[in-house]
């Protein structure tokens, strides 16, 4: 991956921060205090809005003070916690039982790729964590044109734009994969998993507000 290419795909990551680290603090926090916490939900997501990458920066900042190797161990992290089933805006939906199966679905693969973190460095377990990846994506990819047919046909379009951006990260991450076993750069990896996670929390939230 070309050194532009790098940056422009982890542009589009930056606000994982918000759901991935922040929410689950926010979460916790609602225990406490309710109140407080929907507060400063509602702050943050409005900032990351207007300035994407804002709680990543911030998250940054901490982990410098503390002589954190910021360049590996923060996408590391990140892709760890992604793992997590995802929060806030993508929670858009309640329970519709139309939905569930595609927010299942889209949970597994994000598990899935999470893994990458901590197994790249064992072939056996790192092969395995990708061919547990392609069924997931496929998995995935099966449910969402099943459920773009229960749509209205209005909002067809913008689904389909979705699920073709899906794709393109899916076979990005595809070609990520395959370039790892040449040069054996964690980093890029690590970045198109985090994409792919990226696309799959936005086709949920496409999903549900267009439900």
């Amino acid at each position: 991956m070309e050194k532009t290419d790098t940056v422009s795909v982890a542009n589009r990551t930056v606000s994982m921060a918000l759901y991935t680290v922040m929410y689950p603090v926010f979460g916790e926090l609602e225990e406490v205090n309710a109140v407080a916490a929907q507060q400063l939900k509602a702050v943050f997501t409005k900032a990351e809005l207007e300035k994407p990458g804002l709680c990543q920066n911030l998250i940054l900042k901490i982990l410098e003070q503390e002589s954190v190797d910021v360049d590996v161990s923060y996408t590391e992290a990140l892709l760890r916690m992604s793992g997590r089933d995802a929060g806030g805006p993508l929670d858009q939906g309640g329970e519709d039982k139309v939905l569930s199966e595609l927010r299942a679905k889209g949970q597994v693969l994000r598990k899935v790729l999470s893994e990458i973190a901590d197994n790249i460095n064992s072939r056996k377990e790192f092969i395995e964590t990708i061919r547990e990846s392609a069924l997931a994506i496929k998995n995935l990819l099966n449910t969402v044109s099943d459920l773009i047919k229960k749509f209205p046909p209005q909002t067809h379009q913008v689904l389909d734009q979705r699920k073709k951006e899906f794709v393109i990260a899916s076979k990005t991450f595809s070609d990520t994969l395959k370039k790892y076993f040449r040069d054996n750069r964690n980093c890029d990896v690590i970045v198109g998993a985090l994409t792919l996670i990226h696309q799959i929390n936005l086709l949920v939230q496409t999903f549900a507000i267009a439900r």
